[in-house]
Formats: structure tokens, C-alpha cells, sequence
């Protein structure tokens, strides 16, 4: 009894390696043929969406579980026989091109959304940076990828698609200088016979392609050149505007009664300097481009300088000449005219210099209305009033028309 129950027992033992060696035998069958196939059917071409290759991969990915199950049933039976479980290299390289293709496709879709999301977005609103560091980072998960995969259609679609985006990144910085401005854009369509508004939420990146600008990288490299080279003397003119809406004329108080100019060092080194940097400009080839701010601050400072030598000359005559009508009223009856002459003056200089004092801005107070002609005026008055007092010191004694007493010539002597 117990001999016939082994027996049949062992008879059933050998059955059972029987049926699990049938199997074993047809996992590998299936191994080898779904190797086949993915070799043969694996989505490679640059041809099929995005969508259409994830249908192929997630496909396969499912076959490649059922192997996996199957095996996983295999497992009880291969160690009651403590035989070892399989483990096919083919399988392996199943599962490797598959996540292969999981991932150069997924390269694919994600590049496509965000090159669809650059072109239709407004071109003057693009993250350079940004972009740029993207597509620096596509490129290098897919040139890693190529030393497996460098025959795949799709690899080298996406490489070819990566390498001419990042070789148009140089044109698309330069289309998105801030230095660029309407006349450079105004050059750019006259030269290549187009017409477009670049500020326009029309105007994208795929409009860019569209209108033929990447094929004239050069001339739009050399416009974005000069419109930096431009914005230096821009950035310039407006460093000269912003110093001079600061620089004011050093006034002080004079006798607590009027006013004079203290100082004018710092002003007139600032002058001198400004002066170099304007005829710097001027000598540019783009001073064209500047001409009417540029000949308004040159002839602006060139008046500031000629009123305040002005003035400063005005003022030491004015200083001389004040000591001698203001103090003594015998000057201005034997000289009625020039006390007159000097009374005018008087006025004048200190209706200019408490202007000055209130609002002491260089510009503002050189640059108004007729300011030159005053001060030249003043100047000639002054010196009409220097030359009658020289003559009469000089003649008095000798005809006595005037009577001058000895200690007041003496005084004018000492003042001369």
C-alpha cells in the first residue's frame, strides 16, 4: 500500500516538473518573442505623435507585466524543484528600450508644449533666461539618450529640432535687446522689405520665422551691436540731464544786503568734464541718431559757461564800483550819468543774483530768456562807468572841473 502511494506520488512529482519545465519553456518562448517584437515594433520614427507612441509603449509595458506574472507563477513550482528561476538578458533589454522610449518621448511632448507655449506667446514678453536654460537642458537629456538610441528617427529629429533652436537663441536675444529701439526696428523692415508691428500681441516668435528674420541673423546681430553701442551715449545724455537738474550756483550773501556768486569750481569742472563727453559723441557715427539732444546740452553748457564767466566778471566790477556810488553821494552828483548808468546796473545784478539765490539751478537760471544779453549789457554798462571815473581821476587835477577832495582821490587810487 505505502509502495504503491510513493509510486504514485513520484508519478506525480515527475508530472508536475514535466508541466512546470512545458511551462518554463513557454515563458521563454514569450520572452523571445515580445524581444522580437519590440525590436520590430518599438516606436522609433519621428513619423508618430507623441500620443500614438505612448499607445505602442504602454502596450508593450503591459505585455512586459504579463511576463512578469507568468513568472511570478512559476516561482512555487520552481522551488519545490529548487530549480533556478529564469532570468532572460533579452527581457532586460526589452524593459531598457522601452524606458527608453518612455523617456526620449516624453522629451518629445514636453519640448513640443513648450515651444508651442514660446511661439504664440508676444515675443516682447519672453523669458530669454528661461529659455534658454530649457532648451539647455533638453539638449542634454537627449544628447545622454543618443549614445543608445542614435539611430532612432526620433532622436535625431529632436536633436536636429534642439540644435537649430539654440542656434536661433543668439538672434532671438538680439531681437529682445532692450537697447533696440523703433528706429533700429524701422531699419530692420526697410531692409528686408517687410512690414510688422513688433509691439503688437501678434507679433510672436513664430511670427519671427514667419516674417523671415532668422535669415538675416548678421544684419540683425550688427543692429542690436549698434543699439547697445547707442544706449551708452542715451545712458550718457541722461547722466548729463540728472547731474545738471542737481547743479546748482554757489550763492552767498554779500554786505547782508545782496547777493554773489561764492564759488564755481565744482561747477566749472563739471562743465569741462561734460564738454569732453559731448564732443565724444559728437565724433560718433551715431551721433545722428542723438543730434538734437546732443546740440541742445553742447550749446546749453556753452551758455552756462559764457553767463557765469559773465557774471563773475560783472561781479568784480559790480563789487568795485558799489563801494564808490553807494557810499559816497558826492560821486553821484559830480557824476549824474554814470551814477545813473551804475543805478541800472545795480538793479539788474540784484534782481539776477536773488533770483539766483531762490533757485539757485544752473540751467534754470543760465538758460532763461535773455539772461546772456543782461549780463553782456551789465558788463558793458560797467565798463563804460570804469572808463568815465578813470578819466575823471585823472583830469581833475589838471582842470579842476570837479571838486574832488585829496583823501577821496586817494581813496579811488587805492580801489584802482
Amino acid at each position: 500500500m505505502l509502495d504503491e502511494s510513493q509510486h504514485s506520488l513520484d508519478k506525480s512529482k515527475v508530472n508536475m516538473k514535466r508541466d512546470l519545465e512545458a511551462n518554463l519553456e513557454g515563458y521563454s518562448q514569450q520572452v523571445m518573442q515580445l524581444r522580437e517584437q519590440v525590436i520590430v515594433e518599438i516606436p522609433t520614427s519621428q513619423e508618430l505623435s507623441p500620443e500614438d507612441a505612448y499607445f505602442v509603449i504602454n502596450d508593450f509595458k503591459r505585455r512586459v507585466e504579463a511576463v512578469h506574472d507568468r513568472k511570478r507563477a512559476l516561482k512555487s513550482g520552481l522551488d519545490i524543484f529548487s530549480i533556478e528561476s529564469p532570468d532572460h538578458k533579452e527581457m532586460r533589454d526589452t524593459e531598457h528600450d522601452l524606458e527608453l522610449a518612455e523617456q526620449i518621448w516624453t522629451l518629445a511632448r514636453e519640448w513640443t508644449s513648450a515651444f508651442d507655449r514660446w511661439k504664440t506667446g508676444r515675443f516682447n514678453e519672453l523669458d530669454i533666461g528661461e529659455m534658454e536654460t530649457a532648451a539647455g537642458q533638453f539638449n542634454k537629456k537627449v544628447g545622454k539618450l543618443g549614445r543608445e538610441i542614435k539611430r532612432w528617427g526620433i532622436w535625431e529629429q529632436m536633436r536636429t529640432k534642439l540644435t537649430e533652436f539654440l542656434q536661433t537663441m543668439p538672434l532671438i536675444q538680439d531681437l529682445r535687446n532692450p537697447a533696440m529701439r523703433t528706429r533700429h526696428w524701422d531699419a530692420l523692415k526697410k531692409e528686408i522689405h517687410r512690414d510688422f508691428d513688433e509691439a503688437s500681441s501678434e507679433f510672436t516668435l513664430e511670427a519671427v520665422f514667419s516674417t523671415g528674420l532668422n535669415a538675416v541673423p548678421d544684419l540683425i546681430s550688427e543692429l542690436s551691436a549698434n543699439a547697445n553701442k547707442e544706449l551708452a551715449i542715451e545712458e550718457s545724455l541722461k547722466d548729463i540731464e540728472t547731474r545738471w537738474a542737481g547743479i546748482e550756483i554757489e550763492i552767498t550773501s554779500y554786505k547782508e544786503a545782496y547777493y554773489k556768486i561764492k564759488s564755481t569750481d565744482d561747477l566749472f569742472q563739471a562743465l569741462e568734464d561734460d564738454a569732453v563727453s559731448l564732443s565724444t559723441m559728437k565724433a560718433s557715427k551715431f551721433y545722428g541718431s542723438f543730434k538734437p539732444r546732443i546740440d541742445k546740452w553742447e550749446f546749453a553748457l556753452a551758455l552756462v559757461s559764457e553767463v557765469i564767466e559773465t557774471i563773475l566778471t560783472v561781479q568784480r566790477k559790480w563789487i568795485y564800483l558799489e563801494s564808490i556810488f553807494m557810499a559816497s553821494e558826492d560821486i553821484c552828483k559830480q557824476l549824474p550819468k554814470e551814477s545813473a548808468l551804475f543805478v541800472e546796473v545795480n538793479t539788474t545784478f540784484t534782481s539776477i543774483m536773488s533770483s539766483a539765490a531762490k533757485r539757485p539751478n544752473a540751467i534754470v537760471q543760465c538758460t532763461a530768456s535773455g539772461m546772456l544779453e543782461s549780463v553782456n549789457g551789465m558788463d558793458e554798462k560797467l565798463e563804460a562807468i570804469q572808463k568815465s571815473l578813470d578819466s575823471c581821476v585823472r583830469i581833475v587835477p589838471l582842470r579842476g572841473c570837479v571838486y574832488f577832495r585829496t583823501q577821496k582821490i586817494v581813496y579811488l587810487d587805492e580801489l584802482v
